[in-house]
């Protein structure tokens, strides 16, 4: 039996009906998969951490170049390590701007070159006359 609207009314409940249904499902399979990696990640964070520990406990030495890249794996920074920093797509295209102090730097750099070149041709000059 047909709902009061008739056959079109039926059907555009039974298409939002399946849309919803649909929605759910894969609502519920990306939170599966979500719950899933972080899964994975918080064992392999908790596996790095506590191998790093129990060398610590041995009193084994630990250089610290592999201490760090051990942290950077469980995705831990030392307090005083700064954060990298976050390349935007204009600065991957137009390049990063150099701070102030380093643009004084480089045309420092650059004076002192091109008057070494100038008394460098100077001598030149003077040894040939």
């Amino acid at each position: 039996m047909l709902p009061r609207g008739g056959p079109r009314s039926y059907y555009i409940t039974l298409a939002i009906a399946s849309c919803a249904v649909t929605s759910l499902g894969i609502n519920t399979i990306n939170q599966r998969d979500t719950h899933k990696a972080e899964r994975i990640r918080l064992t392999t964070k908790q596996s790095v951490l506590r191998e790093l520990v129990e060398r610590y406990r041995r009193g084994e030495h630990v250089p610290d170049n592999e201490e760090q890249r051990l942290l950077r794996l469980a995705d831990l920074r030392r307090k005083n390590e700064p954060d990298e920093q976050k390349t935007t797509v204009m600065e991957a295209i137009f390049g990063r701007q150099a701070p102030p102090e380093d643009e004084e730097r480089e045309l420092q750099k650059l004076r002192e070159f091109w008057e070494e070149g100038l008394r460098e041709d100077e001598r030149q000059k003077s040894t040939l006359s």
